[in-house]
């Protein structure tokens, strides 16, 4: 609407801050990631549930939005869905990681881990990747499965 919005506002270190610095955000705390992982897994959750994906595919980066539609995204998860799988975590529920959060090449947070929900005790076991975009995470990659067993955790 001929608008500008601002998504955020920075104060600068005092000192010598490099380009890089600004360029890639570090990997958020466990207590951040656990967080964020939360928020995607019960949207994923709400996705599967009632088929409607245009809440989750809102949490995507720019990058996944030019390559798919909602509907082609949706397309990705009508195994689950077909299944009518129950997929939704509590909403307290914590991660354990199989992996720490790390920050890969090009500013890719990448992590991996599970959630333990439901009567029967099942396992969503998540693997995110998603980038840091106007003061938020977006999601890049997802890769779940739900099974009964409960991976390794993480040290």
């Amino acid at each position: 609407n001929d608008a500008w919005k601002i998504y955020s506002i920075k104060k600068s270190q005092a000192g010598l801050v490099t380009a890089s610095d600004e360029e890639s955000p570090s990997a958020p705390s466990l207590a951040d990631a656990g967080k964020i992982a939360l928020a995607t897994s019960l949207e994923f959750g709400r996705a599967i549930k009632s088929g409607d994906f245009n809440g989750l595919y809102k949490t995507t980066s720019s990058e996944v939005q030019q390559k798919y539609t909602v509907a082609a995204f949706a397309a990705s998860f009508a195994e689950i869905v077909d299944k009518k799988l129950d997929v939704e975590v509590a909403t307290d529920a914590k991660a354990t990681f199989t992996t720490e959060p790390e920050m890969l090449e090009n500013g890719v947070l990448h992590m991996a881990g599970v959630f333990v929900y439901g009567e029967q005790h099942d396992h969503l076991n998540f693997d995110y990747k998603l980038l840091y975009r106007h003061t938020q995470w977006k999601l890049l990659g997802i890769h779940v499965r739900i099974t009964g067993e409960k991976p390794e955790a993480a040290d």
